[in-house]
């Protein structure tokens, strides 16, 4: 019924007899209770959220110290011994950052920011190298420039 309480009967049909079950939803709790717990909730909201926003700063950390790691060894050999340096001090910091016990979390923002920022600067300078070698060279989908054949159409 519309309380969220759940009424059930059964009639054995041979012998006449009827059974009921009643199942009720609440919870045991009275409306002071529930309306504390209302209380508390809101109360901890804010050291909730700073939580939350903590847990979510050391995901992004860390997964950026994998990336990182991961970007060092794939095209570690294609960069400057400046960026890796700059990476790998970049790497140190924030894993010594995670590691304290208790987290900065604008401490660890700004780190894992930094680390970022030299990573996509190592990216720009491997994907610059990658155009300039490939300049002199064929694409293949257009073919070599001297053969391209001018052609006409016309529109039916």
């Amino acid at each position: 019924d519309a309380d969220g309480i759940l009424k059930v009967s059964a009639r054995d049909k041979g012998t006449n007899k009827e059974q009921h079950i009643t199942i009720t939803g609440r919870s045991g709790l009275d409306d002071s209770e529930i309306d504390r717990l209302i209380n508390e909730a809101e109360e901890n909201s804010e050291k909730d959220k700073a939580k939350r926003e903590g847990i979510e700063a050391r995901n992004l950390g860390e997964s950026t110290v994998y990336a990182a790691e991961k970007l060092l060894k794939e095209q570690g050999d294609k960069v400057s011994e400046e960026s890796k340096t700059e990476i790998e001090s970049g790497v140190t910091e924030l894993k010594e950052i995670l590691a304290e016990e208790e987290l900065d979390v604008t401490k660890l923002t700004e780190a894992t920011n930094n680390l970022q920022t030299s990573m996509q600067k190592l990216g720009e300078s491997v994907y610059s190298q990658t155009e300039n070698d490939d300049s002199g060279q064929d694409s293949g989908d257009d073919g070599p420039k001297d053969e391209t054949v001018e052609g006409e159409y016309k529109e039916v």
